[in-house]
């Protein structure tokens, strides 16, 4: 029976990433590996921020030996915040110690260069990890990555699915067909979500003569959340939006269960990323919410999920809502709660059998499988 570890950066939650995470774990038990976890902690001395953008440090995470390395068949880690040259040490040590491990480096977000380069005081991370991106094909067996590359780094891709757990959520109480569009907006929110897009389009939507009811639920916090509120201000729009902080998953339900519309990122182009394969469209189909997006998701793919998906262009052009009001009703009009209820269903079942978390390493198990 294979062994395999997984290297964590925090101590699992059921928040964001960690319950992709926990998910990928549970896939690899549920193949018959033994799965066990090392915490690679960070050292987090007085002025560490600081400290780490400096050459040679070994901080956040701090890089330390794992004992008993020749034991496992295989390691699994996401790309640290940054590569830098203590994790090179770390990975030229664990290859050292056991020469026949396979390690696969996940790399979520793909090309991510451009994230660095917001706050300038973050561009000493990218210089580091341009510095060690050039060795870790040395050490690095296979990236593996949500988006079509053959290679990356002179690494070795192998393509997996950024899966989710069904029974996470259930699918949303609100079968009701009404004139008002309230629209969820989860995230983390950071600058590449855009969501000014909406706020703006919402504006030119009602200084235009528009008349429907449109409600922005906003979900998380983030960077950029002062600023939506300013401009929810500025334009006279705050009867059209709801901002609610971070909830857990009770409560992050009560939220859909109000709402028939959801929305993804606005603004991939801002970090040149043009195919969104988020973890928060698997949730917005999950409970059976219809999509509106800045960015090609990569369900789009699958014929039966594309009519639950409106593409807008991938600018900053800001977003017409008439054509959000007219997709609302092509998708509601008319319809009885019956006729809701089963399209809700229809939105949950199709997105499940291609997104199951089950099926999102298939590729990363068939390797492990095949080696010795």
């Amino acid at each position: 029976m294979k062994k395999g570890l997984y290297i964590l950066y925090d101590e699992l939650d059921d928040k964001g990433v960690n319950k992709k995470i926990k998910g990928q774990i549970e896939s690899f038990k549920k193949h018959g590996y033994i799965m066990e976890q090392y915490l690679m902690g960070g050292n987090l001395i007085r002025g560490y921020q600081l400290w780490a953008r400096l050459p040679f440090t070994n901080l956040v995470p701090k890089w330390v030996r794992i004992p008993n390395i020749e034991k496992y068949d295989f390691i699994y880690l996401r790309k640290p915040g940054f590569m830098s040259g203590a994790f090179l040490k770390f990975l030229r040590a664990v290859k050292k110690e056991n020469p026949s491990v396979l390690i696969f480096m996940e790399i979520p977000t793909y090309p991510y260069d451009k994230e660095y380069v917001v706050n300038r005081k973050d561009i000493p991370y990218l210089m580091k990890d341009k510095f060690a991106r050039k060795k870790i094909g040395r050490y690095i067996d296979y990236i593996p990555l949500l988006v079509d590359e053959a290679k990356v780094f002179g690494v070795n891709t192998v393509k997996i699915i950024n899966g989710y757990d069904f029974e996470t959520l259930p699918a949303r109480g609100n079968c009701e067909s009404t004139e008002i569009i309230d629209i969820a907006i989860v995230a983390r929110f950071q600058f590449w979500h855009g969501y000014e897009r909406l706020i703006e389009g919402l504006y030119e939507y009602y200084k235009n003569g528009g008349q429907r009811k449109v409600v922005l639920h906003f979900v998380g916090d983030g960077q950029v959340v002062d600023d939506y509120k300013k401009k929810i201000m500025e334009y006279g729009l705050d009867n059209n939006a709801r901002f609610y902080g971070f909830l857990d998953n009770s409560e992050i339900m009560s939220v859909y269960n109000k709402c028939n519309l959801s929305v993804d990122a606005l603004a991939g182009y801002r970090k040149d990323v043009y195919l969104s394969c988020s973890l928060k469209t698997r949730e917005y189909l999950a409970v059976g919410l219809p999509i509106v997006t800045g960015i090609r998701l990569d369900i789009q793919e699958y014929e039966e999920l594309r009519p639950y998906v409106l593409e807008f262009e991938n600018s900053p052009a800001a977003l017409s809502v008439e054509k959000i009001v007219d997709y609302y009703d092509s998708m509601y009009g008319g319809n009885s709660s019956e006729d809701n209820r089963e399209m809700i269903n229809n939105i949950r079942e199709s997105s499940r059998k291609y997104l199951d978390s089950n099926n999102a390493l298939n590729n990363v198990i068939s390797i492990i499988d095949a080696a010795r």
